[in-house]
């Protein structure tokens, strides 16, 4: 019997056994504790397959933009596998991460979670492609949205200041760190997880981040925007640490003082939150600031291969649908235009210049 089959038979048994109040209990939860919960039905698993399956459950709910599974919906399901196709996972990982979330929705079925008909995905998983879904509008910060952002953390911190309200302050100049890296250099949302402080470097004038990327690939990607060191200074500073705290996370989780990362997880929960309370009601990620970083590149004339390499894609086209995305918002660039400027290739590599980026 395989472990989703398993799986679905002990939920089942949940929902012909189970008290009623336990079951009510399990149907409020969400994300991470309910995967958790999901988690104790899979038997005869090692501990590596269940933190596996954990780690790949709660990347659906990250990319789908919710932990509230009674919100998820086809389109959501759709907008994962796109995701997994579009990151150029082989196909083999592909398979292994759709078979595990359908084995976690089944489970959720069983017990009534679900909003939709489960049987009207048998056809994405069955096709041999997942058709391109093209970026929208809605998918990206717009300059509105970057200065509902800017009041929202001079506010946040301005006010913790006052109240020297030290732990405020700390997570406030972490939050806005955690948008600013993300804006300013379109790096994925586990590679911003792993920045430790020694990967912070300075050569010629410019601050660089050292980037161990897909396939334990290399990058030094540039500190997009003057101001960015200015905010990591003041963290820094606030969680009694400096630069030469080489192997120190740069995102410190609450009780580890840098000895561990904040993992994907808490910026999911941390780009939610703060859009919430910005009050910009789009459904946006932690990807949604890698699309933003993408699209305004394009925007700025950035051809193709230039996006493509400063995303580091494996493949142009993943980088096609942001030279689309550009072209729709052609009209209203004035909207999404940050100050950045786009320097020619040299020598085979790309140089970008930064004036002032999205400064937060």
């Amino acid at each position: 019997m395989s472990i989703n089959n398993e799986a679905r038979d002990l939920a089942q048994s949940i929902s012909q056994l189970g008290s009623h109040s336990a079951l009510e209990e399990m149907r409020h939860l969400k994300g991470e504790a309910l995967v958790k919960r999901y988690l104790e039905f899979l038997a005869n698993c090692t501990l590596e397959t269940v933190h596996s399956y954990q780690v790949h459950l709660m990347q659906f709910f990250e990319v789908i933009g919710t932990d509230d599974i009674g919100k998820v919906d086809g389109e959501a399901v759709a907008d994962y596998i796109f995701h997994l196709k579009q990151e150029n996972y082989a196909q083999d990982s592909i398979k292994l991460k759709i078979g595990r979330v359908m084995g976690f929705l089944r489970f959720c079925n069983d017990l009534n979670m679900l909003n939709f008909p489960l049987g009207l995905l048998s056809h994405l998983i069955k096709a041999p492609r997942v058709h391109t879904k093209e970026l929208s509008s809605k998918d990206i910060f717009d300059l509105g949205d970057i200065e509902k952002l800017a009041m929202y953390f001079n506010t946040r911190i301005s006010q913790a200041t006052v109240e020297n309200n030290l732990k405020a302050m700390r997570l406030a100049w972490r939050d806005r760190l955690i948008f600013t890296i993300g804006l300013n250099t379109g790096i994925r949302v586990s590679e911003i997880s792993n920045i430790q402080i020694k990967d912070m470097i300075q050569y010629n004038g410019k601050w660089y981040i050292k980037i161990i990327g897909k396939g334990s690939k290399h990058f030094d990607v540039p500190l997009l925007g003057r101001d960015l060191t200015e905010v990591i200074k003041p963290y820094l500073q606030i969680t009694k640490r400096t630069m030469g705290d080489r192997d120190s996370y740069l995102l410190m989780s609450d009780r580890s003082k840098g000895l561990k990362p904040l993992n994907r997880t808490a910026i999911f929960k941390v780009i939610k939150k703060v859009c919430l309370e910005a009050e910009i009601y789009k459904n946006l990620s932690p990807h949604s600031l890698r699309h933003t970083f993408a699209t305004n590149l394009a925007l700025q004339g950035a051809d193709i291969h230039t996006v493509k390499e400063a995303l580091h894609h494996e493949s142009i086209t993943t980088s096609e649908r942001y030279i689309h995305m550009a072209q729709q918002l052609k009209d209203k660039i004035r909207n999404y235009i940050p100050g950045v400027v786009l320097n020619a290739q040299k020598g085979g590599e790309v140089y970008i210049n930064y004036h002032a980026g999205y400064n937060l």
